[in-house]
């Protein structure tokens, strides 16, 4: 693969709609970073909360040629954010499908989009990482539940050696291409919900209780509901009754 090419934007609503609505003229492996992000957005049409040099917001553009990447992808990004986070000394958690969280309050959101263009399929990956907020910045419906590297450390980061650093780990990845099951490995072992954890899963259109039973191969939530194993692409983790710290 070629390396990263980083677009910074002054100001954008949201760095996956600008590449979404821009799909046909950037080349797979384009990062797109918002410095001020004034609409970002999460899963299922919630809004991301960012600040100008207080946050880092960015999209990247892949090329879909198998329908597995579809699945590579989101798992390496979650996989190589782990791994930045552990050369710094923190100790990551993830909440399935795709949430970063230290001492159980939520550092990173990813926001995975597929895109199709005639024959040519693309998947957006919008990243938006917690860094030099202090507790006062968060506004008051996520005061409580959201949390910034200097929160943790003390420290303020430098926004753009973080994403390079970031950048590094993934373009790692993707030339050494890792199986699955390796992948799984790591993020089994840093997920927030252990098995056998009585959970609540929230759907688009009902909430469902059961036992955690693990992940399949691609990464699906399986809840044992009564008898029945039952598995989830995507959802809210709604009760974690054995979060780490």
């Amino acid at each position: 693969m070629k390396g990263f090419d980083i677009i910074n934007l002054e100001e954008c609503s949201s760095s996956n709609t600008y590449l979404k609505d821009r799909v046909d003229f950037y080349l797979p492996y384009t990062v797109v970073r918002c410095i001020k992000q004034t609409e970002g957005r999460g899963r299922w049409g919630r809004r991301w909360f960012s600040m100008k040099d207080k946050s880092l917001t960015f999209s990247i553009l892949f090329a879909i040629r198998e329908s597995e990447e579809y699945i590579y992808y989101p798992l390496i990004i979650v996989l190589s954010l782990i791994k930045l986070l552990e050369i710094h000394s923190f100790n990551p958690f993830f909440l399935w499908p795709n949430d970063i969280y230290i001492s159980n309050r939520k550092l990173i959101g990813i926001l995975n989009e597929s895109i199709t263009r005639g024959s040519n399929s693309f998947l957006i990956s919008g990243i938006g990482i917690n860094v030099n907020q202090e507790e006062e910045d968060f506004p008051q419906p996520i005061k409580d539940t959201a949390i910034s590297l200097r929160m943790i450390s003390g420290k303020i980061f430098n926004l753009e050696k973080i994403l390079n650093e970031f950048l590094n780990k993934l373009s790692f990845y993707i030339k050494n291409r890792l199986s699955l099951d390796s992948i799984n490995k790591v993020l089994k072992e840093n997920s927030l919900i252990k098995e056998n954890e009585e959970i609540v899963v929230k759907l688009r259109d009902r909430t469902i209780s059961g036992v955690f039973k693990g992940y399949t191969r691609d990464f699906k939530l399986k809840l044992l509901v009564g008898e029945k194993i039952m598995e989830f692409y995507n959802g809210d983790v709604l009760r974690v009754a054995n979060a780490g710290d």
